[in-house]
């Protein structure tokens, strides 16, 4: 369903972030994967 494949890609994209947020600790790069997801 349409529901279903909009919370995958928003799992997808909190997983992404908090990848980003562990390997490094610059807000510049954090603040980029936020853009990425509006």
């Amino acid at each position: 369903t349409v529901v279903a494949k909009d919370t995958n890609e928003l799992l997808l994209c909190i997983a992404y972030i908090f990848e980003i947020s562990e390997s490094s600790s610059l807000n510049g790069t954090q603040s980029a994967a936020y853009r990425l997801c509006d």
